[in-house]
């Protein structure tokens, strides 16, 4: 036998272990299917939707942030920003204001409370929305890396935070995108069965 022979041998698996590896690889995907079918199957009888999904409310707090494990809603609208000040305690500020505005109006209720309001002091609330039903809202709130660094630099004492997998995407054959209408340090998706 020559050497060509046993190197043919060595790397050419035999039918049968191929058959044997296929089938095993069948059987792993066939349970982790199951696997992920019984626990969509869970998932979708704790997000049981009512017969008017204007009336759906999705929970803002529990393990995932709102509208992660979520099923699809009809609407969508994204908006990303960028932050302009300096200061940590804005931004810490503002995510807080965000947060507790997202959470009352996932429950139907006003982003804020429309009382104490007068000519020198704007209701925070439009109240366009008072008297909707909740419609299954859930607001997503999501991290840029301009939130962790600027120019290399700590921006907010972050850097250390940043998530390893936060990179710029590659750009994509055909993109035609514009730098100032890309990126962002925040970025929110709000959902809902309504617009």
């Amino acid at each position: 036998m020559s050497s060509d022979d046993t190197l043919n041998k060595l790397s050419r698996p035999a039918r049968r272990g191929f058959l044997k590896a296929g089938a095993a690889l069948g059987a792993s995907l066939g349970a982790g299917a199951a696997t992920s079918g019984l626990a969509q199957a869970a998932e979708a009888k704790h997000h049981a939707m009512p017969a008017d999904p204007m009336l759906a409310v999705e929970p803002f707090y529990g393990e995932h942030q709102g509208g992660i494990v979520t099923p699809q809603q009809a609407h969508t609208y994204v908006a990303a920003f960028d932050l302009t000040t300096t200061s940590r305690d804005d931004v810490i500020n503002l995510l807080r204001k965000w947060t507790e505005s997202a959470a009352r109006m996932s429950q139907a209720q006003p982003a804020a409370s429309l009382d104490g309001t007068g000519e020198d002091h704007p209701a925070p609330d439009s109240g366009d929305a008072l008297g909707l039903g909740p419609a299954g809202l859930t607001v997503t709130f999501g991290f840029g890396p301009g939130l962790f660094t600027s120019q290399d630099k700590d921006r907010y004492g972050l850097a250390h935070k940043r998530p390893a997998a936060l990179v710029d995407l590659p750009r994509f054959n055909g993109d035609q995108l514009i730098a100032q209408k890309t990126g962002g340090d925040l970025f929110v998706q709000a959902c809902a069965h309504d617009a």
